[in-house]
């Protein structure tokens, strides 16, 4: 358990700079960690069990863009902001 420990709390580390420095929008840090964990999970168990439609790096591309592609998320108006 240590090891995963350490883990999480570096992938939680670099969200929270992410999040300080602007990068990403206030969410969570621990949450973005444990959501990431979850798409890797399911990426794991999916294709473990399926042959892969697409290359890895492909896939991983993808998984890239769509996650941590829109964790900064471009909101309009007041009410937006104050979401935040």
């Amino acid at each position: 358990m240590g090891l995963y420990d350490r883990y999480v709390d570096t992938v939680t580390g670099l969200f929270r700079q992410g999040v300080e420095q602007g990068q990403f929008d206030r969410i969570d840090p621990l949450f973005l960690t444990l959501s990431l964990e979850g798409i890797l999970n399911a990426f794991v168990a999916y294709w473990s069990k399926r042959e892969p439609t697409e290359p890895l790096a492909v896939l991983v591309t993808k998984m890239k863009r769509d996650f941590l592609g829109r964790l900064k998320v471009r909101l309009s108006g007041p009410d937006d902001a104050a979401q935040r």
